[in-house]
């Protein structure tokens, strides 16, 4: 097995390639892994939001992610000390009957 170095050392990353991927091709463990974690990354970016919207929800009704949300709501210092999930009977009507 060819570990990062040997790769460069030898050659065999083109200029335009990325090293990790690279590196994993030649089944180099750690670039393997690292790969493996930003292929299960997400990322919301606020264009379509409400696709998130039920993922969110069950996040915050199950007691180990939400502890780990209001960890996060704790080291980012935005005074926020609970959420709570609060179920909407006008779940899927329109807005209309929403405002009544």
């Amino acid at each position: 097995m060819l570990k990062g170095a040997a790769l460069v050392k030898q050659g065999l990353i083109r200029n335009n390639a990325l090293f990790l991927s690279v590196a994993s091709q030649f089944n180099e463990e750690s670039a393997s892994t690292v790969l493996s974690w930003f292929q299960e990354l997400n990322f919301i970016s606020g264009l379509n939001e409400m696709e998130y919207r039920n993922n969110t929800f069950s996040k915050i009704r199950n007691s180990e992610y939400k502890n780990r949300v209001l960890e996060l709501l704790k080291v980012a210092d935005l005074g926020i000390k609970d959420i709570n999930y609060i179920e909407d009977r006008y779940e899927g009507h329109s807005d209309e009957i929403k405002s009544r």
